[in-house]
């Protein structure tokens, strides 16, 4: 719980701190290659472009909790659903389809909790998690798993392994954000695909995951009951 709290909160404001070095300062190795300043250039103003939208939506109305995770599932729409098949680097969120530092902080997060390490004394990457995640989303969705039948610890595990919530979540506000969840990774993009009016669409379940996962630990960082008591603070303020 508590420990597992702490290092998540400690990833995220490292990830942020080294999202806003990377959109402000050049990597040295740049230097090296003076023909690759215009690709340096695109990715620096990619990932400000990409920070401000973070931060925009974590300022609006209700973007919290639940609530905040159909929010941000919303605003990735034109991302996540395409008119052509991810290729297999999209799907892998290889090639900065995913700025390195929110990949880098959200392995880090996810390796905070030793029951996603499994029996890997290195822990696991984020990707080859999130297939995991997937998987059981499916297995929870197409057995019709009554959620109100989880005992609080497989519920506990089942939040953590998807970044949600934190120490002190009742089993209700557990319950409540992986339905959440489930409905937007799950149930509601089968539901675009198959469905007549939108054309042939595609869905990029690892990038929709990634993004909630990344929404989660922020929102898990923020809440009151977080491990973290010099964050906190932070957040709250007066």
């Amino acid at each position: 719980g508590g420990e597992v709290s702490r290092e998540r909160c400690h990833a995220v404001i490292s990830t942020m701190l080294d999202m806003e070095k990377g959109a402000r300062v050049a990597p040295w190795s740049s230097k090296l290659n003076p023909f690759g300043r215009k690709a340096t250039e695109r990715a620096m103003e990619r990932l400000g472009s990409l920070t401000a939208l973070g931060c925009g939506t974590m300022e609006e109305y209700g973007a919290n909790g639940s609530g905040g995770m159909k929010l941000v599932a919303k605003k990735l729409q034109s991302q996540i659903y395409t008119s052509d098949p991810p290729s297999k680097q999209q799907r892998l969120l290889a090639g900065n389809i995913l700025p390195k530092q929110m990949m880098k902080g959200l392995t880090k997060a996810i390796g905070a909790d030793p029951l996603n390490k499994g029996a890997s004394p290195f822990g696991i990457g984020a990707v080859k998690h999130i297939e995991s995640v997937t998987l059981a989303d499916e297995f929870l969705v197409d057995q019709k798993i009554e959620l109100d039948s989880i005992t609080s610890t497989l519920l506990a595990e089942a939040c953590s392994a998807r970044l949600i919530g934190g120490p002190g979540w009742t089993d209700a506000e557990r319950r409540e954000a992986l339905a959440t969840w489930l409905n937007e990774m799950e149930i509601g993009p089968r539901e675009v695909v198959a469905s007549k009016d939108g054309g042939s669409l595609y869905y990029n379940g690892n990038l929709a995951r990634a993004a909630l996962m990344c929404y989660n630990a922020v929102d898990g960082t923020r809440d009151s009951r977080a491990d973290s008591s010099l964050l906190r603070v932070m957040y709250q303020g007066q």
